[in-house]
């Protein structure tokens, strides 16, 4: 009988321990599945060609609910994306630091930034991008610093840098 007790008493207990992990379980699968081959962290999403070999020629788009992440840092540096696409961003909604440093990049227009409402810092130095256009900074309305350095750029169209909020937190070009 006390036999009986003690095996009661250890099922009892790997029930409850089961019911326990089981959400670590949930949330370690849950956290498995990064963009396309990058490596990540729930608020990092890393996609430079350093890590990322041979690289990148398109941002990689997640599957709708397929990660349970609020990346608040994108970072593309040294891939060949040389066009962003309209609603390209739109599964990355916090991104508060987009880097696209070293792309193939030549333009940047008013639908490059589309979605990215809590970016404040974009890095877009050593692309080749020749053009700015009209209201291109203006889906980024919080919108710090921009970094164009290292581009060889030929025309910003009038209204390039002007905005419906007026752009008045960039303190930094």
């Amino acid at each position: 009988m006390k036999m009986m007790g003690q095996v009661a008493a250890s099922a009892t207990l790997l029930f409850f321990l089961g019911i326990l992990l089981e959400p670590v379980r949930w949330l370690d699968a849950a956290i498995q599945p990064c963009p396309a081959s990058c490596p990540c962290t729930l608020k990092i999403l890393n996609c430079s060609m350093t890590i990322n070999f041979p690289g990148l020629n398109h941002v990689p788009v997640p599957e709708p609910f397929g990660h349970p992440y609020v990346f608040v840092m994108l970072d593309f540096t040294g891939n060949t994306i040389s066009l962003i696409n309209k609603r390209m961003w739109w599964a990355y909604p916090w991104t508060e630091y987009l880097i696209l440093k070293n792309n193939h990049l030549s333009r940047l227009d008013n639908t490059s930034l589309d979605g990215l409402l809590s970016l404040t810092h974009l890095d877009v130095s050593y692309n080749h991008i020749q053009t700015i256009e009209k209201n291109a900074f203006e889906p980024a309305p919080l919108l710090q610093s921009i970094n164009l350095s290292g581009n060889r750029i030929l025309r910003i169209t009038q209204g390039a840098f002007q905005a419906w909020h007026g752009m008045q937190f960039l303190y930094k070009l």
